[in-house]
């Protein structure tokens, strides 16, 4: 099973399917990683493919 949670309670404009960024400009995995207390690389592999990935260039 894959699960992720974020608390977004403070944004407002937030909705169910709205489209989200985890992680990307102005936000690198590694911060993210920082904040959750593991590295980017463990972020990054344990999405899998039933999770839609889509990367920006």
């Amino acid at each position: 099973m894959d699960s992720f949670a974020v608390d977004i309670t403070h944004i407002s404009q937030a909705r169910i399917n709205s489209d989200v960024v985890l992680w990307g400009e102005g936000l690198p995995v590694e911060e993210v990683a920082q904040h959750a207390g593991t590295i980017g690389y463990e972020l990054l592999t344990r999405v899998t493919q039933r999770v839609p990935f889509v990367c920006f260039d």
